[in-house]
């Protein structure tokens, strides 16, 4: 039995690093495709810029189906499905544009007025998964890729630095390539991260779904 275990776990954790592999190869295939095909200079209408609302569209959905069906975490996981929607309706901000300029606020508004009357209501079951979460590699990776995406990439990709850095050579599709690149990375790691969190059933196996348990 302890080798069985012990070959499962291996080919849990190769199947894990393939996945991230490949999410990473995507990437950088994605990439490249706008910037030397399709010579898009990653705008809101290329593949990259999809593949960053597809990442985080799905792994607000993921959490999102986690609140529902683990209701001792559920003030928590909403939360995270509540941020990721947020930044899925930001990423897409051009698309409501077409409606009135800054129009996205709107949608956001509403998400975060609703999501916060929802995670009011479910208040005892925020504070300690926060705190038993925090501890998991998985959580760690989507703090990673959060990170990466407000704070890195924000502060890497604007143009003063790179006009420093470049001189009379600054190309601002670069700025662009080098910027998008980033988000993409950490809009990668959010999206593994909480893949893997919900194939361990939100490390909650005491209270799986009815219709998932054995």
């Amino acid at each position: 039995m302890s080798y069985s275990g012990s070959y499962r776990r291996l080919a849990l954790a190769v199947g894990e690093f393939v996945l991230l592999f490949a999410l990473l190869i995507l990437a950088n295939v994605t990439i490249f495709v706008d910037a030397t095909v399709l010579h898009n200079n990653l705008s809101e209408k290329s593949f990259s810029q999809f593949l960053q609302s597809y990442f985080i569209l799905m792994s607000s959905a993921i959490f999102a189906l986690g609140a529902a069906w683990f209701p001792f975490k559920r003030g928590y996981l909403a939360l995270v499905a509540i941020l990721f929607a947020c930044m899925f309706i930001r990423e897409n901000d051009a698309v409501f544009d077409l409606v009135w300029h800054g129009f996205w606020i709107v949608p956001a508004l509403s998400i975060l007025l609703v999501g916060g009357w929802y995670i009011a209501r479910n208040r005892h079951t925020l504070l300690e998964p926060i705190l038993s979460q925090s501890n998991g590699r998985y959580s760690a990776l989507i703090c990673a890729g959060f990170l990466i995406i407000v704070v890195f990439s924000r502060l890497f990709g604007t143009g003063s630095f790179w006009e420093a850095v470049m001189g009379s050579n600054y190309n601002p599709d670069f700025k662009s390539i080098i910027q998008e690149g980033i988000e993409l990375l950490g809009y990668v790691l959010i999206f593994h991260g909480s893949c893997m969190t919900f194939l361990g059933w939100f490390a909650d196996h005491t209270n799986l779904p009815r219709r998932f348990t054995p």
